[in-house]
């Protein structure tokens, strides 16, 4: 072997460590590596996750630790092109800040996002579990009224009504549901002190046809409100809320974003008026009930095994009595 050869494996350059393949290699891997790393921990600021989650939310969440993934991926392999550069380039101390550094860091990045994800979306799962027991309890009881407001003779299971402006005082509501006066609303009927009953009113007062053969209705809705107490059926309140700005005949021009089907002018009571009605009977808001999501029951999958178990110790006691009887 000649001085020159000897010369140029001393220098590395035959065994790669100048060889320009690893180097440009050893430097893409380092770039997208660094690169990728660096955008994951600038989008980790996106992953400040709130406690009020919706199901859409939790659907962008679960996108964005798929993202978090992929990124871990693009780093473990660009790291890893890089760190083997840097092993055949003998440059030993390379492969820590090129494969085991962005590696590690964007594994901690992904666990901290999987956790603190996973937390968040047990939460709003518990919250939206919670959310329907309440609105199942909520409507169980309203059933439990449904037939209050044509035959108002009172409920023995209902609580007794003693008027006070420092509590609340929860009513059913069958056929309507206040959302702004949700807290009042019962969703036990142990607690229901009152059962408001609503029924509205629409009277037709003209009808209306326009150019092109575009009919519509002029419709004036009242609402006849009456608040009983529960346990006992006394009438509390008794009132009709008619429209603000009734109207008797057909304008003469209508406005609309679907021509053909412009719907009818409707005028209706004032809802300020239904609320301000009710307010003296309902005293302060009170807290909502906490309702216990019902638990999934594990009881009847034990049950079946058992029973399966119980025939099948009968099919091998009958098999062992016809075995016996033969023998006999």
């Amino acid at each position: 072997m000649s001085n020159k050869t000897k010369s140029l494996e001393d220098r590395g350059l035959l065994s790669g460590v100048h060889n320009p393949i690893w180097v440009i290699l050893y430097g893409l891997g380092m770039m997208v590596a660094s690169a990728v790393l660096v955008f994951n921990l600038v989008y980790l600021s996106y992953g400040s996750y709130g406690l009020e989650l919706t199901h859409m939310d939790v659907e962008s969440h679960r996108r964005y630790l798929d993202a978090k993934l992929t990124g871990l991926l693009i780093v473990l392999g660009a790291g890893g092109v890089a760190g083997a550069c840097a092993l055949i380039m003998k440059l030993y101390k390379k492969i820590i800040t090129a494969f085991i550094i962005p590696v590690v860091v964007m594994a901690g990045v992904y666990i901290y996002n999987h956790q603190n994800l996973q937390a968040h979306i047990e939460l709003y799962e518990a919250k939206a579990a919670a959310d329907k027991a309440y609105r199942e309890a909520v409507s169980a009881t309203s059933k439990h009224f449904e037939g209050f407001c044509d035959n108002p003779q009172g409920d023995s299971k209902a609580k007794a009504f003693k008027k006070s402006a420092s509590r609340g005082h929860r009513m059913a509501s069958y056929g309507s549901y206040l959302s702004d006066k949700e807290p009042w609303i019962s969703a036990r009927v142990k607690d229901t002190e009152l059962v408001l009953c609503m029924n509205l009113d629409k009277r037709v007062m003209d009808s209306c046809v326009y150019e092109g053969g575009v009919s519509l209705s002029v419709i004036n809705e009242h609402m006849d409100v009456k608040l009983y107490a529960a346990r006992t059926g006394e009438l509390l309140l008794d009132q009709r809320l008619s429209p603000n700005n009734p109207s008797t005949t057909c304008p003469g021009m209508v406005t609309s974003y679907n021509y053909n089907n412009p719907g009818d002018i409707v005028s209706s009571y004032d809802r300020k008026e239904l609320i301000a009605a009710l307010d003296p009977f309902l005293g302060a808001e009170p807290e909502r009930t906490k309702i216990e999501p019902k638990k999934k029951r594990k009881k009847k999958k034990d049950k079946k095994k058992s029973s399966k178990k119980k025939k099948g110790k009968k099919k091998k006691d009958k098999k062992k009595k016809k075995k016996s009887s033969k023998d006999d």
